[in-house]
């Protein structure tokens, strides 16, 4: 219940205050940092690395089903494929609801990240598709590592604030839970022979 309530809490609480005076504290500053530190070569990089991130991520995201599917393990690609999916839908639906001018002079609405939401529930879909204790820690680790790398690279490239990030995540993973929670994804082998 907790992977529910955390993250769930988490994002209520700063949707509250960005509804609110549409600031949460600490944004401002990272944010007036990466101004700060902004030139036009870092601002290319970041946006190549960001960009870079998207299309690797979601080269990863389509071999992993066509494995699955590849496999005969429909049910854990039916749970991988809603699993991402949900935040390529549910970015644009938050966006609108929650209307936050972007950061910067970016077209669009910043709150929740859609990339946050999208690579926490990357990390936590394979997680849960792992059988093997070893390989989740490996995976959550490395997900985490990578997730808040990407994390601070979309501030500091002035994608997004601080707080849509986090947002992002914590959408991200209630996400997930959720839709493992609907499909309970059994092994095949054990569904079939029922």
């Amino acid at each position: 219940m907790l992977r529910f309530v955390v993250p769930l809490t988490v994002f209520a609480l700063i949707a509250a205050r960005i509804v609110g005076d549409g600031v949460f504290p600490g944004d401002r500053d990272l944010v007036s940092f990466a101004e700060r530190s902004w030139t036009e070569m870092r601002g290319a990089v970041l946006e190549r690395t960001l960009e870079a991130g998207m299309v690797l991520g979601a080269i990863l995201a389509v071999a992993v089903l066509v494995l699955l599917v590849v496999r005969g393990a429909r049910a854990r690609a039916a749970f991988w494929g809603l699993a991402l999916a949900g935040p390529l839908l549910l970015t644009p639906i938050l966006k609108e609801a929650f209307d936050r001018p972007s950061v910067g002079d970016k077209p669009g609405d910043s709150f929740p990240s859609g990339n946050a939401m999208a690579s926490a529930a990357f990390v936590a879909a394979a997680m849960l598709l792992t059988p093997s204790w070893r390989a989740r820690q490996l995976i959550l680790a490395v997900g985490v590592a990578l997730g808040l790398g990407y994390g601070l690279l979309l501030v500091l490239g002035l994608w997004h604030h601080p707080s849509d990030v986090v947002a992002g995540w914590c959408v991200g993973l209630v996400w997930v839970n959720c839709v493992w929670l609907v499909l309970r994804p059994m092994p095949d082998e054990l569904r079939s022979s029922h």
